[in-house]
C-alpha cells in the first residue's frame, strides 16, 4: 500500500475548510447545506478507510501522516479534527504495536489485566460478552496470546500454538 501524502494533506485542508463553511452556515442560517455535510463526511471517510485498509507495512508511515494531520488541524484551531486524526493514529499504533514514546508499548495481556482492574475500581461487573476481548489459547488456555489483526491470526507465547481466525477481528 502506498500512501499519497500530498493528497492526504490536501484532503485534510479541505476537511478544515468545510468545517469552517459548515460552522458559518450554522451561525448565519441556523442550518447546514446537506451537500456540504456529505462532502465533509466523505472526506473524513477517506481517512477512516485508509486506516482500515492499511497493512502492517504501511502502518508506521500512516501513523506519522495522521500525527502530521493532527498538528495541521491544531494549527487551524480545529480541535475536533485534531482529535479525529489523533484517534486514527492511536488506532494504528495499537493495532500494529507501534510505540510512540519510550515505555509506551503494552501487550494485550497487560492491557486486559489492567482493564479488569479498572472495571473492579469503577464498580462495573465483567460482561461475558467481553470474553472475546481476551484471545486465550484454545490449546493451553493461556492469556499470553499475541494477535495479528492484519492477518486475522493469533499465537500463544506459552505453548507456541498458532490459530486463525481470531473471533474479534473480522476482515
Amino acid at each position: 500500500m502506498t500512501i499519497d501524502t500530498a493528497l492526504a494533506v490536501r484532503l485534510a485542508d479541505e476537511i478544515l475548510r468545510y468545517r469552517r463553511v459548515i460552522s458559518e452556515e450554522l451561525y448565519e442560517k441556523g442550518r447546514v447545506d446537506p451537500e456540504d455535510a456529505r462532502i465533509l463526511a466523505d472526506l473524513r471517510d477517506y481517512f477512516m478507510y485508509l486506516a482500515l485498509r492499511a497493512d502492517e507495512s504501511a502502518s508506521r508511515e500512516l501513523v506519522n501522516l495522521f500525527e502530521k494531520l493532527e498538528a495541521q488541524a491544531e494549527k487551524a484551531k480545529d480541535r475536533f479534527h485534531a482529535g479525529f486524526f489523533f484517534t486514527l493514529s492511536q488506532l494504528m499504533s495499537l493495532r500494529y504495536e507501534i510505540a510512540r514514546l519510550p515505555g509506551e508499548k503494552i501487550t494485550f495481556e497487560e492491557w486486559y489485566r489492567s482493564f479488569e482492574e479498572t472495571l473492579r475500581k469503577v464498580g462495573i461487573p465483567p460482561n461475558p460478552a467481553w470474553d472475546d476481548l481476551a484471545a486465550s489459547c484454545p490449546k493451553c488456555g493461556s492469556l499470553r496470546a499475541r494477535t495479528s489483526p492484519a492477518l486475522n491470526e493469533a499465537w500463544c507465547e506459552s505453548c507456541l500454538h498458532h490459530w486463525r481466525p481470531v473471533s474479534f477481528w473480522t476482515n
